[in-house]
């Protein structure tokens, strides 16, 4: 993988010939990943809403006519206007148009007019010009791959400066000293994030972490609340319950960080969770419990809270993953 290629450096072609010098037998395949995700993003929720559209007209339509979908998206709806509704329907009636806000169970005449928005949207976001972000070239053999790596090896001081005599000169690329590295599998690459600027991946790690740390000085007040004003063991099973939740409230803030793979997603929200459950149940009870009742046996003291948060974590945990 070339983590620092040209921006107008689009030839597949040219990487080939560039890359076949270091393998004995030819390169198989380059594909080359600009920052172009939000034009993949509107092509996958077009295909996703066409999709469902299409399963509800009749067989064979032409879904590129617009004038033809939406004749018969309107005779569609008129015949479900018409039907009767039943209790269920009447339920659905309430319900689904606050799942629409969410762009879920459109019906078809919404369906239809999101198809073709993001139609419209796709033609313009064609016209932009997108940047080369990664290249990723694949050898036929793993000698030749190791060869290249072997190649155009260089020292990061070396790559950040752009130092070309480091290097001989047929491993230079355009007057460059590419920075290449050994890619983590094609199903393990986050192919929509890999456009991302390195601002936006480090705010917003930055960001999720603070909101971390705010959820977890919220949880240490209340928890210390109702362990002093209600009772120790609820307040166990507060905890339990927070251990539970707040994993699935950080992997929804996930959605805003942007990592190039799966791995890399993964292990910061591991290190996310890790560390509020860590805090939560570990030194939350150290913090909160004084000194004096470190030994002591009465309800406050750790041992006693430790022994009822094992206790709700043995069977509230089960119960609320099963829910």
């Amino acid at each position: 993988m070339v983590k620092n290629p040209p921006k107008d450096a689009y030839d597949p072609d040219e990487w080939n010939n560039f890359f076949s010098q270091f393998a004995l037998k030819q390169v198989t395949s380059v594909s080359i990943a600009l920052n172009n995700d939000a034009l993949v993003r509107k092509l996958i929720e077009r295909r996703e809403a066409r999709a469902v559209l299409e399963l509800q007209l009749p067989k064979g339509t032409d879904m590129d006519d617009e004038d033809l979908v939406r004749s018969l998206v309107a005779q569609l709806v008129r015949d479900q206007e018409s039907e009767p509704k039943g209790c269920v329907g009447m339920v659905l009636s309430c319900v689904v148009p606050l799942l629409n806000i969410f762009g879920i169970l459109l019906p078809p005449d919404k369906l239809v007019d999101k198809v073709f928005r993001l139609t419209d949207e796709i033609k313009e976001l064609q016209k932009e010009v997108y940047d080369v972000v990664k290249v990723f070239v694949t050898f036929e053999t793993e000698e030749g791959q190791r060869a290249a790596l072997t190649a155009l090896s260089v020292g990061k001081f070396d790559s950040l400066t752009n130092n070309t005599s480091s290097i001989p000169q047929d491993a230079v690329f355009r007057d460059r000293v590419l920075k290449i590295e050994e890619p983590c599998e094609p199903d393990a690459v986050r192919w929509l994030d890999l456009g991302a600027s390195t601002f936006r991946r480090i705010f917003f790690r930055i960001f999720n972490l603070a909101i971390t740390m705010g959820i977890v000085v919220v949880a240490i007040y209340v928890v210390d609340i109702v362990r002093a004003q209600v009772n120790p063991t609820i307040a166990a099973y507060l905890v339990t319950t927070l251990n539970s939740t707040i994993p699935q409230v950080l992997k929804i803030l996930m959605m805003f960080e942007r990592h190039s793979t799966e791995g890399g997603y993964q292990t910061s929200l591991y290190l996310k969770i890790t560390l509020f459950r860590w805090i939560n149940t570990a030194i939350l009870t150290k913090v909160i419990t004084p000194i004096i009742g470190t030994l002591t046996s009465t309800d406050t003291s750790v041992l006693p809270t430790i022994n009822s948060i094992l206790w709700s974590e043995l069977w509230l945990t089960p119960l609320l993953v099963s829910v």
